[in-house]
């Protein structure tokens, strides 16, 4: 682990950043005609990671998210939307918004969402996938992107183990930008 980056910030990343990384992977590389990329959830720390990773891939990306969110979202480079609007080649459902995120996918574009056992039905020719995260030998060069400032860490803040009821609660109330960590 690169020693500008504390542990708790590290531990933002794992998941989050892997997770970035292998909805890419399920996108494979951007194509001619078809290298526009919608992020729902872009200010999220998922859809955060999508914005960054998916500009280093190639892809011309797009965040979807609230008015409040434009300065976050446009300083990683991104475009911004907060109102949706279809025609999108490929379409990475980071808000799990499901059937009215598969509704922004053009007829025969890609659809990815983030959680398993939850996809839409496939329609109109539109491919549909789900990232299951898993652990890789990326993380490293992720962490080494995240300790030279490449890409956002956001955490929400920290409890202690023994509040780990708090921690929950504080993490299930919608408008969260970053993690909350436990801290043993």
């Amino acid at each position: 682990m690169p020693e500008q980056l504390d542990l708790v910030a590290a531990s933002t990343v794992a998941i989050n950043a892997l997770a970035a990384e292998q909805i890419l992977d399920l996108l494979g590389e951007p194509r001619p005609g078809a290298d526009r990329l919608l992020v729902t959830g872009a200010a999220g720390v998922v859809g955060g990671y999508l914005l960054v990773l998916g500009r280093r891939r190639g892809w011309d990306v797009t965040g979807l998210a609230r008015p409040t969110d434009e300065e976050f979202i446009r300083g990683l480079g991104a475009g911004f939307l907060d109102q949706p609007e279809g025609g999108w080649p490929e379409v990475v459902d980071a808000a799990a918004m499901h059937e009215a995120a598969l509704a922004l996918v053009r007829d025969g574009g890609r659809w990815v969402g983030v959680m398993p056992g939850r996809a839409p039905a496939a329609e109109r020719g539109i491919s549909v996938d789900v990232v299951d995260s898993h652990a890789d030998d990326r993380l490293g060069s992720l962490l080494e992107l995240a300790a030279a400032g490449d890409l956002p860490i956001r955490v929400e803040g920290t409890f202690p183990l023994d509040r780990v009821a708090d921690a929950q609660k504080a993490a299930a109330k919608p408008g969260g930008r970053g993690r909350w960590v436990i801290t043993p």
